[in-house]
């Protein structure tokens, strides 16, 4: 099976660290976001490096596990901790989850093109696609406005996820979810919609749904 560089992997991150630029007027199109992507790319890809090459990381990951806990901003995070502490009868301040104690941890921050509170779907399509996209469309760019069927069917204006990536790699790869498969978070990593309410053939639209 095909190797995945390290450029793969970080590729779906790297929108959470660009910037929307107010004056540029593609930013709802997908080249846009690949183009800003690929030159953060380069420098995630050398700041990596040199600490790899700091701490004597050579091997290459045999597999790649993306956890995604829906709604897990900073906020559940630190209530989560101090819950923990009260049951363990801990000081919770002192508490350390275990992806806290990983050798690289990064902060990702996603949004939605038209709105300041994003929803998963959106944010998904952001993390899973590498696109930022408007509220509760998934697996479009931002030329699909909410509940606009016929651009969503537009090949050009749909964007492809990591699995989709890896499979073209040559990779196996899966979905595992405590929700309903054809919700906003998990359908982001197959489906393309204007709406992530269109989760079956009753949704009103001549869309196919995302089941």
């Amino acid at each position: 099976m095909k190797q995945i560089p390290l450029e793969f992997i970080l590729l779906s991150f790297l929108n959470s660290f660009v910037a929307v630029n107010s004056e540029q007027l593609n930013h709802i199109t997908e080249e846009y976001w690949r183009n800003e992507n690929e030159k953060t790319l380069m420098d995630k890809i050398k700041q990596l490096k040199h600490q790899i090459g700091t701490i004597g990381v050579r091997n290459r990951a045999k597999n790649v596990i993306f956890f995604v806990g829906d709604r897990m901003g900073l906020s559940t995070i630190t209530a989560a901790r101090l819950y923990k502490g009260n049951v363990d009868h801990t000081d919770p301040e002192l508490g350390l989850y275990t992806f806290e104690k990983f050798s690289f941890v990064s902060l990702a921050k996603v949004n939605s093109l038209d709105t300041t509170v994003a929803d998963s779907a959106s944010t998904a399509t952001s993390y899973l696609c590498g696109v930022k996209t408007n509220q509760c469309s998934l697996g479009v760019s931002g030329n699909v406005k909410p509940f606009d069927c016929e651009a969503s069917k537009i090949s050009s204006n749909r964007v492809t996820s990591i699995i989709h990536w890896a499979q073209k790699a040559g990779k196996a790869t899966g979905v595992v979810t405590s929700t309903r498969v054809t919700h906003a978070t998990p359908a982001v990593t197959y489906a393309h919609s204007a709406s992530r309410k269109w989760e079956h053939d009753t949704n009103g639209t001549t869309c196919k749904d995302i089941a």
